[in-house]
C-alpha cells in the first residue's frame, strides 16, 4: 500500500446543472454529478496526469465491462500492435472508505472479465497497484510508476492524442476525399452532389480543433469552455458511437454541454446532442439532404420544426414553430428557421463570423426543442387536448 496525497493537485471547478452539483470529466467530456467519489476520481485522473504521466487522451472513466452491466471507474489504455487495449484498471472510492476485501473482490472480477491483469484501488489517500493472474494475487507495486515504465514492463506502445487532418479546400471536390470521409461513416450516397464538399468543409471544421469558438453570443449563454472532440455513444435504433465537438457553456448560472457532429445514420444527418435529465440524447438530428442547399458560395442551413416529443409521438411542425418564434432570437427564411448561411468559398473554421452565429443557431435552437418538448409534456399530463395546446400559441 503506497501513501499519496491528492491536494497538491487542483480541485475541479464546481458547477451546477440542472440544479444539482456537478464536475466537468475532461477525459470523458461530460458532467459528473459531485459527490465524495467522483471527487476523488476527478482528483485521480489529476495525479495520473501528472504523477504517473498518463496523457488525457489514454485514459476513460466509466467503461463498460464487456458482455456485463458493469463498469470501471477509470480505465488507462495503451498500444499493442497498433491496437487500442486496457492497461490498467481503476477503482476508486472516497476518502472516507477503507480499502477492504470487497474492494479488491470488485475490481478483480473487472480484471476477470475484462481478461486483463493489471490493478489499482485507492481511496485518495492510500493507493494498491498490483498484479494477477487468472484469480490469484501476484504481486504489488513498492513504487508508483509510471505509464512510460508500465509500458516498457508489458512490452506496449504509448496513445497520442491525434488531430484531425483537413483535406485541402481544393480537394474537397475529389472522390478520394468523398470516399476518405465516406469510410468514417460521416456521409453517406444520398448526398446531392452540388452539397458534397460544403458538408466535408462543415464536417470538418467542427473537427478541427486548432480554432477555438471565441464567442456564443446568445442572451443569458455565456461559453465556458470549447472542449474539443470527445468520443459519445448514444442510444438510436442501435447504440451509435461517434466523435462530436463539444461545447460548454452557462445559462442563467447553471452548466450545459452541446456535442455537435454530422454522421451517417438513415442519411447524411446534423446530430445535436446534449445532457437532459442526466442522460444523453438528441435534441435534434437534421436531415442535410432535406434541409441543406447551395446558393453561390453560401451553404444555407434550415429546419421546418419537425419534433419528437416522446413515446414515438409528434406534434405539428407549425405549433414548434410558433413556440420557437414567442420564446426565441431566431431567425425565419419563410416558415423555415434558419439556423445557418455558411460561406463555403474557403474553409470554414470554428471562429469565423458565421460559423460562430450557426454554432449560436444551433445551441438556442436546440434549447428551445427540449423546452418546447418538456411544455408539451407537461400539457398532456394536463389532459389537454390539441385544440387547447395550440391556443396557448399565438397564430403562426
Amino acid at each position: 500500500m503506497i501513501r499519496i496525497n491528492l491536494d497538491k493537485y487542483d480541485n475541479p471547478t464546481v458547477y451546477i446543472h440542472e440544479n444539482e452539483e456537478c464536475y466537468i470529466d475532461k477525459v470523458n467530456n461530460t458532467i459528473r454529478i459531485k459527490n465524495p467519489e467522483e471527487y476523488v476520481r476527478q482528483k485521480f485522473i489529476e495525479f495520473l496526469h501528472e504523477k504517473m504521466q498518463v496523457p488525457y487522451c489514454a485514459i476513460k472513466t466509466e467503461v463498460n465491462v464487456e458482455n456485463s452491466d458493469k463498469r470501471m471507474d477509470i480505465v488507462v489504455y495503451a498500444l499493442k500492435k497498433s491496437k487500442k487495449i486496457i492497461l490498467l484498471i481503476i477503482e476508486c472510492k472516497s476518502f472516507d472508505k477503507i480499502l477492504n476485501d470487497d474492494v479488491y473482490v470488485q475490481v478483480v472480477e473487472y480484471c476477470q472479465l475484462s481478461n486483463h491483469n493489471l490493478a489499482l484501488v485507492t481511496n485518495g489517500r492510500y493507493l494498491d497497484l498490483f498484479e494477477i493472474c487468472e484469480d490469484e494475487y501476484l504481486r504489488s507495486f513498492d513504487e508508483v510508476p509510471t505509464y512510460a515504465m508500465l509500458l516498457d514492463e508489458k512490452n506496449l506502445t504509448h496513445i497520442k492524442k491525434g488531430e484531425y487532418q483537413r483535406h485541402p479546400y481544393e480537394k474537397l471536390h475529389y472522390m478520394a476525399t468523398y470516399k476518405d470521409v465516406y469510410r468514417k461513416k460521416v456521409i453517406g450516397n444520398d448526398m446531392p452532389t452540388e452539397l458534397i464538399s460544403p458538408i466535408i468543409n462543415l464536417y470538418e471544421a467542427l473537427m478541427d480543433t486548432s480554432h477555438k469558438l471565441p464567442k456564443v453570443d446568445i442572451d443569458e449563454l455565456l461559453l465556458e469552455l470549447d472542449a474539443g472532440i470527445s468520443e459519445q455513444t448514444i442510444e438510436l435504433s442501435a447504440q451509435v458511437t461517434s466523435e462530436y465537438r463539444t461545447i460548454y457553456f452557462k445559462r442563467n448560472g447553471q452548466l450545459d454541454v452541446i456535442y455537435l457532429t454530422i454522421q451517417k445514420l438513415d442519411n447524411t444527418t446534423l446530430t445535436v446532442s446534449r445532457i437532459n435529465n442526466r442522460s444523453l440524447h438528441n435534441s435534434l438530428e437534421l436531415n442535410l439532404q432535406r434541409h441543406a442547399s447551395l446558393e453561390g458560395d453560401y451553404l444555407h442551413i434550415t429546419h421546418d420544426g419537425t419534433i419528437n416529443v416522446g413515446l414515438n409521438r409528434c406534434t405539428s411542425k407549425k405549433s414548434l414553430l410558433n413556440y420557437v418564434k414567442k420564446h426565441s432570437q431566431l431567425k425565419f427564411d419563410k416558415s423555415r428557421v434558419l439556423l445557418a448561411k455558411l460561406d463555403v468559398s474557403r474553409l470554414l473554421y470554428m471562429d469565423n463570423g458565421d460559423m460562430v452565429e450557426f454554432i449560436s443557431n444551433i445551441i438556442e435552437y436546440a434549447l428551445i426543442r427540449d423546452e418546447y418538448r418538456n411544455y408539451m409534456k407537461n400539457i398532456r399530463k394536463e389532459g389537454k387536448n390539441d385544440f387547447s395546446i395550440q391556443s396557448t400559441l399565438y397564430d403562426y
